[in-house]
């Protein structure tokens, strides 16, 4: 049952500043609180109490932030101006932070890894990310269509990494999802704005031929201008939510499942369990 709610006054919430005077590029929801990334570097973290912290995270800007809700830890992609490259400026790292414990509001960064280190692709930016609740996998999409995984003992610096080769058309994903199966092996199922994927056995469990992608249906989540453009990860229930402008379907790695009618371009989708939230608008714009 769809309910729906009008944009209504409010009060700015008082000892925020530092959001105020942020360049917000990223947000993500964590254990109780909310990480804010920024253009400079930093994150931004707010409980239920409004109390903010801030810490430097990155010499650079953050591109990506991914909390879990079940867990103390804050998974990022950015860049820091080191690294590998010849000019050391601009070098993407993903980096993973204990949020359970802080000094002088300094949180412990408990695992630091240059993405492309190793990898002989081209290096392009990284289009979305997501990651386990104890961040023993991690998945990097690429603007190319390609994700990079880490998994084994991240949290030791142990990491072991492959690439999957893009499927599909090789768009960027959207939005993408981890689900756990049978004997440890992981899935991933993604949603461009011109398909949805699923990629099984990521972490190659089940032998060098795991990790294969495969067409889950011909048509994504369309581009804004269309009505669409907007997917969610729902991690309850293990489904991708893709907006569309007739409405709001579900995707898991069985295939389709549910679909929520009602009409209107799309242009945000939230998932905070047992809810659904969409933002959306009466007209496709002009």
């Amino acid at each position: 049952q769809w309910r729906r709610l009008g944009f209504f006054e409010k009060d700015p919430v008082r000892g925020l500043s530092e959001l105020a005077s942020s360049s917000i590029c990223t947000v993500t929801s964590c254990r109780g609180k909310t990480a804010v990334g920024d253009t400079s570097g930093f994150i931004i973290l707010c409980d239920r109490s409004s109390i903010v912290s801030k810490f430097r995270a990155f010499d650079n800007k953050i591109c990506h932030l991914f909390g879990s809700t079940e867990s103390n830890l804050l998974v990022g992609v950015g860049e820091d101006s080191s690294g590998s490259s010849k000019d050391h400026s601009g070098v993407l790292f993903v980096k993973v932070w204990d949020l359970s414990s802080a000094a002088d509001n300094l949180f412990p960064c408990v695992f630091k890894h240059e993405v492309y280190q190793g990898l002989h692709v081209n290096k392009v930016p990284v289009a979305s990310i997501c990651a386990s609740d104890d961040a023993s996998v991690i998945v990097l999409g690429l603007q190319h269509g390609s994700c990079i995984v880490l998994h084994g003992d991240i949290l030791r610096n142990k990491p072991v990494k492959r690439i999957l080769p893009a499927a599909g058309r090789g768009s960027a994903p959207v939005a993408m999802g981890l689900e756990r199966g049978s004997q440890g092996r992981w899935s991933i199922v993604a949603v461009t704005v011109a398909q949805v994927l699923l990629y099984k056995d990521v972490t190659g469990a089940g032998g060098p031929g795991a990790g294969g992608g495969e067409v889950v249906e011909e048509e994504g989540c369309g581009r804004e201008e269309e009505g669409g453009g907007a997917a969610a990860w729902a991690a309850g229930p293990g489904e991708m939510l893709v907006g569309r402008l007739q409405g709001i379907l579900a995707f898991s790695k069985e295939g389709r499942g549910a679909t929520y009618a009602f009409e209107g371009p799309k242009r945000l989708l939230a998932w905070a369990r047992p809810y659904l939230v969409a933002v959306t608008s009466d007209a496709l714009p002009a």
